[in-house]
């Protein structure tokens, strides 16, 4: 041997001593292979949030003292985290944690762990490496959302209890998002109170979204009420027949949109909000007008027309000359009767002359 090989053999066995007399373990510390990290779950659905645990297990009787505990993902590999350190006395455990979102598709993934640390008495650091763990990402369905209003009708102003149960799709859920339907801003809550000021029929709305950022909608009806009233109006209340009359009315309150029934007392009818209508036979006519309204109300306006008769319609030329002819006729008879009924006075002739 020479030496120079001499030299660095001796050179060697002097650190190596060192190290053992130090207390350092060599490459792939005495603490990693009894200790483990345990995952929790083993499994989600695709495009959730889950909440990812890892117990690691000191399995040996010295302290551990942990300065890092790295997390890397599958999905995203070229990224760890680091979810802190621990100290952790002989055969005792810790729980690291963190919630993750999950690739959209399912599919078979996989988790590595490195923990870096050391084992009293040594005092290397050494980073000891657990799995890949595998991890299912699951398929799920889609969700859903049922709404309910409580009370659904009432008299304004109707405070409304609007609540929404959802279901399926990859829970927890991150938002439910109502829309009252009346032009008022959203409100964000699973079961909120709202309140309609204004008579109509409003179409409230929730929208659910999962954690996997899937939506699902739902509506319910909520039916405010109000005071309906209507009054009917004619372009002429009386007059000759034939006579046409141009009807109208006036709507307010109640709940939009309007049906409306004319009746016209000679049998005629109508549906339509402004009508006209003849009346061909003289008469006394009681127009009624019957308003309902979408929420079932309905209100009614009389209006009265008078009918009389009209002038005689003109004959033909034919029928006027045997009119005519009829009265000569008569006023002749009359005439001669007269005639011969009255006596006539004698003429005395005059007196001779002398």
């Amino acid at each position: 041997m020479s030496e120079r090989s001499a030299v660095a053999l001796l050179s060697s066995a002097l650190i190596l001593a060192s190290f053992v007399a130090l207390g350092v373990p060599a490459a792939g510390s005495h603490w990693c292979a009894p200790s483990s990290v345990t995952l929790s779950p083993g499994s989600g659905s695709a495009g959730a949030s889950a909440l990812l645990a890892y117990e690691l297990h000191n399995g040996i009787s010295d302290t551990l003292e942990v300065d890092d505990f790295y997390v890397t993902y599958s999905w995203n590999s070229t990224t760890s985290t680091d979810l802190g350190s621990a100290i952790l006395s002989g055969y005792a455990s810790k729980t690291f944690s963190e919630t993750v979102v999950l690739p959209a598709a399912p599919g078979q993934a996989s988790i590595l762990v490195e923990v870096r640390g050391y084992a009293s008495p040594d005092y290397a650091s050494s980073l000891c490496t657990y799995g890949p763990m595998e991890f299912l990402i699951l398929a799920s369905s889609a969700p859903s959302v049922l709404a309910t209003a409580s009370p659904s009708r009432g008299d304004p102003p109707l405070a409304v209890h609007l609540n929404a149960t959802a279901s399926g799709g990859t829970s927890p859920y991150r938002a439910f998002t109502w829309n009252p339907g009346d032009g008022t801003a959203s409100i964000l809550g699973q079961n909120v109170v709202h309140t309609y000021p204004v008579s109509g029929i409003y179409r409230a709305q929730v929208v659910v979204t999962d954690s996997a950022f899937r939506t699902a909608a739902a509506n319910v009806t909520v039916t405010v009420l109000g005071f309906l009233a209507t009054n009917a109006s004619a372009s002429a209340s009386q007059g000759a027949a034939p006579m046409r009359i141009s009807f109208g009315s006036t709507t307010v309150g109640g709940t939009p949109p309007y049906r409306y029934a004319w009746d016209f007392g000679d049998g005629g009818s109508s549906t339509e909000p402004t009508t006209d209508h003849t009346y061909a036979e003289p008469g006394e006519y009681d127009v009624i007008l019957t308003v309902l309204d979408a929420a079932g109300h309905s209100a009614t306006s009389t209006v009265h027309v008078s009918v009389v008769p009209g002038p005689a319609p003109p004959g033909d030329l034919g029928t006027s000359f045997s009119w005519l002819a009829a009265g000569i006729v008569v006023v002749a008879a009359v005439g001669g009767v007269a005639a011969f009924l009255i006596p006539r006075r004698r003429r005395t002739p005059p007196p001779p002359a002398p």
